[in-house]
């Protein structure tokens, strides 16, 4: 069974992220909705476009539960995966390290998103 976890993070009057959801909704993945523009969500949504220098929405987080050698024994970590649009075309649909735990993914366009949600998830 796949335990990953998909969070959508969107603006509430963006047409990409409107897209991107009833995309993921008419293909039965279940994803938790973050919505930037909330007050409530505005430092996590301000922390990941730092982290991942980005600024456009939506951006999909893909959280996974992977295993990892150390040194003769194996820990659980959580491992992040961002997919997000460009802002630098020779990134696009590269899986890029951000730090150990965190990659990101490019994409031009909707059906490129839910492209790499799906294969990534």
């Amino acid at each position: 069974m796949n335990n990953n976890k998909l969070s959508l993070y969107t603006l509430s009057t963006c047409k990409k992220c409107h897209s991107v959801k009833e995309a993921l909704i008419h293909e039965g993945i279940y994803f938790d909705e973050v919505v930037c523009d909330e007050d409530r969500n505005g430092l996590k949504c301000d922390n990941l476009e730092i982290e991942i220098d980005c600024s456009f929405y939506p951006m999909a987080v893909i959280t996974k539960k992977v295993e990892r050698d150390r040194g003769g024994y194996f820990v659980y970590a959580e491992e992040k995966v961002i997919i997000h649009f460009c802002t630098k075309y020779d990134e696009l649909m590269i899986k890029r390290k951000i730090n150990t735990d965190y990659f990101a993914i490019c994409a031009l366009n909707t059906s490129d998103m839910l492209q790499l949600i799906i294969k990534n998830k």
